[in-house]
């Protein structure tokens, strides 16, 4: 049994807390400290997510220390990485931290081996808490939140901290080593960065520290939600979830400043297949570095506690329902009776246009978003009047004996309008309007749709579709089964004079698949050159789709120069180790397979390949 324990301090690794132990006591042998403590000379001293927790903790349950679950959470950086993980991961880290589990496994689990982020490469320190140490405890010890991944300052006092003297990955893996003699109290650093990247740092200080303080949020289900609805709202995304990548990457660009994006390894370069924000706004397929999310959130105006707040948040360019019935007509006028709205997409410009319906029949739709209170009355274009409008149309002419001027004002018209829809009143002279105008309506149309077919005998639907395309439209929407019933007769002759000469077609296409096909290859980052992506090349895609048992010449030539599956697999293979050569970095399997985008379990050739690429892909 261990007869004495020194006191854990506020904010404390727990690593210093076992380095202080081990300085104390005078033990000379690092194992001896591991064998006394965890009755096991195999643990490895981890800064940051350490494990076999549970064994200290019964080792030293008789000195009243805080429970497991506290010293995890508390003295480790368990809270700050796995945050913005699911409920499952963080459980399993958890486990992992507490009984154990194959070293090294939480680390990998949490995408930190493989990031891009750089950890510091050694323990870090404020001059100012250092020298507070001392003066209240009679030592210094390493703190938690001097060790968060891009947190440049101390949270506390505002100033820049210090590299100490020992690195964070100690050669010597089972010694735990203390703050006491480790660090340097000299001159405190002056910032040498511009004052709007050190601003920005602050912020990142900031919010890494709040990952420590607040209670999880269960985000594992909705944080793709979250960023969607951010990208939304302030126009980065359409409503169907399209993202403007490239303006996104622009705006992050301009907001942070390219130097204070170097400083957080966070560059961003759309070229590149692996951009950490392109795969943070999609699906999340991986997990991703707290530095990546805590940079989007704050450029959206969001700060970690308030996510909360966003959680199950959905977009409604139209704002939510009821909306307003703009029928100047209807006793409901500018009431909030529409139930719904149906959203589709603008071809010219890709904002959502909403099309609202009232029971009264007026339906109208405006191009959104709506910005103000104001655009909730804004009409684009009336689709519809419905019967109550021409019903008013027809009482206010017949029996008010109103001029058109007089009517369109108060129906908010133009006259046009007024002059076109009052030729659909009923015949009858009483006072009362018939409530079937849109059967005269439908009537009327249908009658100058056989006049147009009878007017033009010779042409075919899509000519006569395109003398008078709002007809079409109206019948294609309300009556589609009349125009159906209703469509030219006439046959379209097939000259024989006019047969297409697939020999010369032949030749004239394999010219240009040849040009295609050297230029693929030529690419300098591959592409599977297949009968598809080689069509898409050709003037006439339709020609190797459909009609290449007509093209022999083209069709043999393809067959001896497209590519398999495999065959582009493996010259990605060799491209991904050329690439990384050119950018100075080591060859390493995991490496490979990520800039190639290969998935995790390949064909067997390729998994061969990538098992002894850290070999032979150094001689390439």
């Amino acid at each position: 049994m261990i007869g004495y324990f020194p006191s854990l301090y506020e904010d404390e690794l727990l690593y210093s807390w076992l380095a202080r132990y081990h300085e104390h006591t005078g033990n000379i042998s690092p194992k001896r400290t591991l064998n006394e403590i965890f009755n096991s000379t195999n643990i490895v001293a981890v800064l940051d997510i350490p494990s076999n927790i549970n064994k200290l903790s019964e080792a030293l349950m008789h000195f009243n220390i805080p429970e497991v679950e506290s010293l995890i959470q508390n003295h480790t950086l368990f809270k700050y990485y796995t945050f913005f993980q699911s409920e499952t991961l963080r459980e399993k880290i958890f486990n992992n931290m507490k009984f154990g589990g194959k070293p090294g496994s939480s680390h990998l689990l949490l995408g930190i081996n493989a990031s891009t982020i750089n950890e510091w490469k050694h323990i870090r320190f404020c001059h100012t808490c250092s020298q507070e140490n001392i003066n209240n405890y009679g030592e210094s010890y390493w703190h938690v939140s001097h060790q968060l991944p891009k947190s440049f300052y101390c949270i506390k006092h505002d100033e820049l901290l210090v590299d100490s003297l020992i690195k964070a990955r100690n050669k010597h893996k089972h010694q735990y080593v203390s703050a006491n003699s480790n660090i340097e109290i000299t001159q405190k650093l002056k910032p040498s960065f511009n004052s709007k990247t050190e601003q920005h740092l602050k912020m990142i200080t900031r919010e890494n520290n709040k990952l420590l303080e607040l209670t999880f949020l269960n985000l594992s289900l909705d944080i793709e939600g979250i960023y969607k609805y951010l990208l939304q709202i302030n126009g980065y995304a359409t409503y169907f979830g399209k993202i403007d990548q490239q303006k996104l990457a622009e705006q992050l660009i301009k907001f942070y400043g390219v130097e204070l994006l170097e400083l957080l390894d966070s560059t961003v370069d759309l070229n590149n297949p692996s951009c950490w924000l392109k795969a943070i706004t999609r699906k999340h397929r991986k997990a991703f570095h707290p530095i990546r999310h805590i940079l989007l959130l704050n450029f959206f105006g969001v700060a970690v506690e308030e996510l909360k707040d966003l959680v199950g948040k959905k977009y409604y360019p139209f704002g939510e329902a009821p909306y307003y019935c703009l029928n100047p007509a209807a006793n409901h006028y500018e009431e909030k009776v529409v139930k719904g709205v149906i959203i589709t997409s603008c071809t010219d410009t890709g904002k959502p246009v909403g099309t609202f319906k009232c029971e009264c029949g007026f339906t109208y739709s405006r191009r959104g978003p709506d910005i103000n209170k104001n655009d909730d009355f804004k009409v684009g274009r009336i689709k519809d009047f419905g019967v109550v409008w021409i019903q008013e149309l027809n009482r206010l002419i017949n029996i008010e004996g109103l001029s058109y001027k007089e009517v369109a004002k108060h129906l908010k018209c133009d006259i046009a309008t007024v002059k076109k829809y009052v030729k659909l009143k009923p015949n009858d002279k009483d006072n009362n309007v018939s409530i079937k105008e849109p059967a005269c309506i439908k009537a009327l149309k249908e009658k100058e749709w056989i006049e147009l077919i009878c007017e033009n005998p010779l042409l075919t639907i899509t000519s006569i579709r395109r003398l008078n395309p709002a007809l079409y439209t109206w019948h294609y929407r309300n009556n589609i089964e009349f125009l159906k019933m209703n469509k030219p007769k006439n046959k379209v002759e097939i000259n024989p004079s006019s047969r297409i000469d697939w020999e010369s077609r032949d030749l004239a296409t394999l010219n240009q698949v040849i040009k295609v096909v050297e230029t693929l290859y030529r690419l300098e980052k591959p592409i599977f050159v297949n009968k598809t992506n080689v069509g898409k090349h050709i003037s006439n895609p339709s020609f190797i789709e459909k009609h290449l048992e007509k093209l022999p010449k083209t069709r043999e030539y393809l067959i001896d120069n497209i590519e398999s599956r495999i065959d582009f697999q493996v010259r990605r293979l060799f491209w991904s180790c050329n690439k990384i050569r050119e950018n100075g970095e080591v060859i390493r399997k995991w490496k490979v397979r990520r800039m190639a985008g290969f998935k995790k379990t390949m064909d067997k050739k390729i998994e061969l390949m990538l098992e002894t690429v850290e070999i032979w892909g150094e001689h390439l």
